[in-house]
């Protein structure tokens, strides 16, 4: 603690303000991360004790997976015309 006084003592106030700002942005993040992971495990629970509907809204219906499929597809044809465009001529 003391060395973060420190360190915020010898800035100016636009640069204080500055770090303040991103320290409420990351305990934003961290609070939204752990309040999304208690709800998925509150909702597993529910699941595994049969308290929730028969059918869950997370299971992949058929047309999930075929348009994973096509995405799939379509990165590994970009994946391949890239290889083909950016050759490695670093050595040459």
């Amino acid at each position: 603690m003391r060395r973060e006084y420190d360190f915020i003592k010898n800035l100016d106030a636009k640069d204080v303000g500055y770090v303040m700002d991103k320290k409420i942005e990351h305990a934003v993040i961290v609070i939204q991360r752990t309040w999304r992971r208690l709800k998925a495990e509150r909702e597993y629970r529910r699941v595994r004790l049969g308290l929730s509907k028969e059918r869950q809204d997370y299971e992949k219906t058929e047309e999930d997976i075929e348009r994973i499929r096509r995405s799939k597809e379509e990165y590994e044809r970009l994946v391949a015309r890239l290889r083909n465009e950016i050759v490695d001529d670093f050595y040459d």
